[in-house]
Formats: C-alpha cells, sequence, structure tokens
C-alpha cells in the first residue's frame, strides 16, 4: 500500500472525507481539520467498494492505517 492514499467523500450523505495513510503523513492532515476516525466507521462509508473488501479479508493491513475523517458538511461543495 502506498504511504498515504484519499478516498473521495463516501457518499454525499455522510459529508466526510477519509483518509488513511501511515507514518508521518497523519500530522500533515491533521493541520487541515482531519480528526481520527475508527476504522469501523471508514469499513462502513466504503462498503460495497473494492477497498473495503481488500480491508476486511486483510486485518493486519487495516491495523497498520491510521484513520482520519473530515466533516464537510459545511463546504458548499457537496454534488448531488
Amino acid at each position: 500500500m502506498p504511504g498515504s492514499w484519499r478516498t473521495k467523500p463516501a457518499s454525499s450523505n455522510s459529508n466526510k472525507a477519509a483518509i488513511a495513510s501511515e507514518g508521518d503523513a497523519t500530522r500533515y492532515f491533521t493541520r487541515f481539520g482531519f480528526a481520527p476516525a475508527s476504522s469501523q466507521a471508514m469499513l462502513q462509508a466504503l462498503a460495497g467498494s473494492f477497498l473495503a473488501e481488500f480491508l476486511r479479508q486483510r486485518p493486519d493491513e487495516l491495523a497498520r492505517l491510521r484513520i482520519l475523517s473530515l466533516d464537510i458538511s459545511n463546504d458548499g461543495v457537496i454534488m448531488r
């Protein structure tokens, strides 16, 4: 897996952007308001995607990641 990767907002209903990272990338994203989130919340937001199924089948990979979330409900950029 890459050092960090980003998902698009999981859905327009959740109004959150999710990021999972390894290493020092977490510090960078927290400067912009991202807060820790649970891996279960991320897996629910990505339900049905290849990435969610990949991580469910490989709990060791999921355990290495630091999950962050950003509430974007007030940004006015949500496309429906």
